[in-house]
Order: structure tokens, then C-alpha cells, then sequence
């Protein structure tokens, strides 16, 4: 994923949003006092925003004076989206639209249709972008019909939010890779959740994920050295019903829009849903989700190996073949030398995931670069 030069852009945001954050009732109070300015209106979930949204937005702005916005809320969303939609809640995203300089307010409706919104304050200009026609637009009559105008934008830039979750999507798959025979390469088995960031148990919410310190430095480290970045990850909060899988999926989504803009990019994420209690092939310390990996990626197994922070990524890398480095983050800094017993394997201790990723690649007998 990369970092598009318009989210950095301070131009882009007015950072006073709850001001245009308004309900359909007061917007259609203020409707009388635009009496001679243009009204435009356009809707959408904008469940993650991506440059293809700025262009259709901008593009509406240069159409009227006014620039009203409906958001669809999670219950719209999820009549016409799959169970996963939306991504981010309709808080979330309301308020990141009316945050964008060139919408002038913006409100939440339950309704899968715009005819509510087009009745209570009437715009000008019903504008709509992306795949729609003037034939497709089934309130395109209503607002004809008290004088108002359709008006369709076509996007040139291609980008959808379909299409990024689908690249989130082929990173989370645990069977299947669409992109061929990769190349050989090592790869460095990372734990997630006290590893590469902050330990929360049963971590559900996206807003949560922080990253640890040098978590950065070393993920870059590893990519400079040629290694595959594959976290493999326990959560049996999915069963115990603790959080859903769609809820591990926003904290995924959350930890690459934290790590991309260093040009961070993760290979893989495998997960087991499973509990401790179950016999699994695919939980830690169980090597199925290694073996997949080993297939998938076309790994370099001898130059391999894992970092965790608790006994079972050190019994994980044991029963892989593959050196083990235990960092001091996580359920090593909260239950200390408790997680060190473990029979039967050698591995190295290191203070931070830095220091973790120099000693893994000095065991694997890799170059440091």
C-alpha cells in the first residue's frame, strides 16, 4: 500500500469538521438561508477514503457553492456490502469527509436510496460519480421533478475501495497466492500482538494498535536485507467470541497504515482462529501456518527464523527448525523470566525488536546491510 501525497496535504483538510458534521433535520433547516447559492449533493460510504474519492469530491465542489454530503450509515452500508463493510465505523468516516476542505457539510442517513435526502432540502445539483449512469440513477426523476439537475462525474483514476480491501484481503487469505512462483527468499516469522505492537488483550479495536518502539527500524532492516515479512498470529478471541474476524481485519488495516508510509510492505498474514484447548495443526506452537508459508512464498528455510515474545513463538520456531530470538516486549515484559522455561529449545533474548531483528539475522548466518 502506498502513502498518497494528498493525505500529507494540509490544503486537502479544514481539521474543524464538527462544525459541517450536521444531522438531515438541521441541514434542512439551513436549506432557506442558501436561497440564491447553488446546492450540490452527493452520497457515499467512504468506508476507506483513496484519492478516487478527492477527485469525485473536488470535481462536485467546482460545480456549486455548496457542497452537502450524505454518508451512508454501517446499517445502509451493510443492505447493498458484504458482512466485512463497512471497514470503519460511520462516525469514522462522516467525520474524515466533513473534515475535507471542500465539503461544506455533511450528515448520516440510514436509508439505502437518496430519496429522503433529495426531499428534505432539495439540491440544486444531485451530482454522482464512478460507475453511474443518468439511466442507473433511480432518484434522478424526483429531482427533476422540483427543477433540480443531475449532474455525473466521471473518475479517471481508477481506484476503488473494493479494490484496496482486496489487497488487504490477498495479505489476510491463509490458502492461495495470486501472484505466481515468487522468487526465493528468507523470510523473518514475526509474532503480532506484543511483538510488533503494543499488548492488548483480545485486541478488537483498530483505534488501539500502537506500534513499539523500533518496530520501524526494524521491519526496514529486514525488507533491506531481502527478507519476507510474515506475521503469524494466534487469535482465539474469534472463537471464544471475544471479537469477530472482520475486527481482526481493521486492526490488520490499521497496523499497514502504520507501517506503509516507510515503505514498509508485509509479505503475509497467517492467523489461527483456535483455541488453546484444541488439537491444531495450524496454532503456535504448531507449524501450519509455517508450512503454508514455506509453499506459498517459496521460502528459503535455512536463513529463516522467528521473533516472539512468549514461550510458544520460541516453541513455534523449535519445532520449525528455525532459530528463535524471545524480545523483551509484550509477555516477556509482563510476565518476565516466566515464559523463559522452555525445554528443549536455544534461542537469544533481545531488548527490543531492533536488536531482535540483528540478532535473528546474525543466527540465520544472513549479511547485515
Amino acid at each position: 500500500m502506498t502513502n498518497p501525497g494528498w493525505w500529507n496535504n494540509p490544503s486537502v483538510f479544514n481539521y474543524h469538521s464538527t462544525m459541517s458534521l450536521l444531522t438531515r433535520e438541521q441541514l434542512a433547516e439551513l436549506r432557506p438561508t442558501w436561497s440564491g447559492r447553488t446546492v450540490g449533493f452527493t452520497s457515499g460510504n467512504f468506508d476507506i477514503l483513496h484519492p478516487g474519492h478527492i477527485e469525485i469530491l473536488t470535481e462536485a465542489k467546482r460545480c456549486c457553492d455548496i457542497l452537502v454530503v450524505g454518508v451512508n450509515s454501517d446499517s445502509s452500508v451493510r443492505l447493498y456490502k458484504d458482512s466485512i463493510r463497512p471497514i470503519q465505523g460511520e462516525r469514522d468516516r462522516a467525520s474524515i469527509v466533513a473534515a475535507l476542505k471542500v465539503v461544506d457539510y455533511t450528515f448520516i442517513f440510514n436509508e439505502r436510496s437518496n430519496k429522503e435526502n433529495i426531499l428534505s432540502f432539495k439540491p440544486d445539483l444531485y451530482i454522482k460519480g464512478g460507475e453511474y449512469g443518468a439511466g442507473t440513477l433511480t432518484s434522478a426523476p424526483l429531482v427533476e421533478s422540483y427543477g433540480g439537475k443531475v449532474h455525473l462525474i466521471s473518475m479517471k483514476s481508477g481506484y476503488s475501495t473494493t479494490g484496496v480491501i482486496n489487497r488487504i484481503g490477498g495479505l489476510l487469505r491463509i490458502t492461495g497466492y495470486d501472484g505466481g512462483v515468487p522468487e526465493p527468499r528468507p523470510a523473518a516469522f514475526l509474532d503480532r500482538d506484543g511483538t510488533l505492537i503494543r499488548l492488548v488483550e483480545y485486541l478488537s479495536e483498530s483505534e488501539k494498535v500502537e506500534l513499539l518502539d523500533s518496530v520501524i527500524e526494524g521491519l526496514q532492516l529486514l525488507q533491506r536485507n531481502g527478507y519476507r515479512l510474515v506475521i503469524v498470529t494466534n487469535q482465539q478471541g474469534i472463537s471464544l467470541g471475544y471479537f469477530s474476524k472482520e475486527d481482526f481485519y481493521k486492526v490488520m488495516l490499521r497496523f499497514f497504515e502504520l507501517v506503509s508510509p516507510h515503505g514498509i510492505t508485509i509479505d503475509k498474514v497467517y492467523f489461527s482462529a483456535e483455541t488453546n484447548s484444541s488439537t491444531s495443526r495450524w496454532r503456535k506452537p504448531a507449524i501450519g501456518m509455517f508450512e503454508v508459508a514455506v509453499k506459498e512464498l517459496n521460502l528459503v528455510v535455512d536463513k529463516s527464523f522467528v521473533i516472539g515474545d512468549a514461550s510458544l513463538d520460541m516453541e513455534f520456531a523449535r519445532n520449525a527448525g528455525l532459530p528463535g530470538v524471545l524480545v523483551r516486549t509484550g509477555k516477556m515484559e509482563k510476565y518476565g523470566d516466566n515464559v523463559r522455561n522452555i525445554e528443549g529449545t536455544t534461542y537469544e533474548v533481545a531488548p527490543d525488536f531492533l536488536r531482535a531483528v540483528e540478532s535473528g539475522l546474525k543466527r540465520a548466518g544472513a549479511r547485515v546491510l
